[in-house]
């Protein structure tokens, strides 16, 4: 899920809350509780919303701890309603299960950033600006063109995308890396380009066509069908790991880990593949 996405969803969010709480009983101690429901869960779009707009990775991750801050205090006020038995589980499941992801999510990104930021201190200390390829643009680093081997990168995420090509170029520095940002995006790469990566990586909750359905239109293709792919993805889920291999996945790793750890995942998936 993108900046735009996740910040249509924290304003939705917002004005669901906002109909839950005026359906509250008309009791004190609900206006209460809900007044409170309200102030932290508009805080947390609104902070959102400025830490899109964040001047440096650290200013980022200073205002994405105060979402993570509100958004945890929605879900205590919203326990409170129940364990009051102000409202019951049912009514309130949608609301705390919108609450729980949208705080796994706004963890997941503070913990993208500082691993962007410690790979960025890295590479200023380690790697030559050379080895770094940026993303949006079309140009070829020269160090690249030794090495013929090629990694294409399909995920929506552009701060994942940018971690993972510093991961990579860290380990390989002549390593060529390719980046396409939607399952459409990185099919039109593939089918559209005179050689093949050596490998892909791609996540799997991408808007539009996922990685899931990106994955077996890759396999259903007689040009493409052999190129190893590696689902690299935030999700947890057995049945996300289950789904993946059926529909013909080589690998499965998750990304929410330290910075060392992914690191010495990404090491071990070159040293299998390439």
């Amino acid at each position: 899920m993108n900046k735009d996405d996740l910040r249509k969803r924290t304003k939705k969010f917002a004005l669901d809350v906002i109909k839950f709480v005026e359906a509250l009983p008309k009791r004190e101690e609900a206006e209460i509780l809900g007044r409170q429901l309200i102030r932290s869960r508009t805080s947390v779009g609104t902070n959102y919303r400025a830490a899109c707009r964040a001047r440096s990775s650290a200013d980022f991750v200073s205002k994405m701890g105060i979402v993570e801050e509100e958004a945890d205090e929605s879900i205590y006020w919203m326990e409170l309603l129940v364990d009051s038995g102000i409202v019951t589980s049912p009514n309130a499941a949608k609301i705390m299960s919108e609450a729980d992801e949208i705080l796994a999510m706004t963890v997941s990104s503070i913990r993208t950033a500082r691993r962007t930021q410690q790979m960025k201190n890295d590479n200023d200390r380690k790697t030559p600006q050379s080895a770094i390829r940026n993303p949006q643009s079309d140009e070829t680093p020269q160090s690249e063109l030794r090495n013929p081997k090629c990694i294409l990168i399909i995920d929506d995420s552009e701060d994942d995308v940018l971690l993972t090509q510093m991961v990579l170029t860290k380990i390989r520095e002549n390593i060529k890396v390719e980046a396409a940002f939607s399952g459409v995006a990185g099919l039109a790469f593939l089918r559209g380009g005179d050689s093949l990566p050596t490998l892909i990586l791609l996540d799997l909750k991408m808007p539009g066509m996922d990685g899931l359905n990106t994955l077996r239109a890759i396999r259903t293709d007689e040009r493409l069908c052999r190129i190893p792919v590696v689902v690299l993805t935030h999700s947890d889920l057995e049945s996300d790991r289950e789904a993946s291999y059926k529909s013909g996945a080589n690998s499965f790793l998750n990304k929410s880990v330290d910075l060392d750890q992914f690191t010495e995942k990404i090491r071990n998936e070159l040293e299998r593949w390439i």
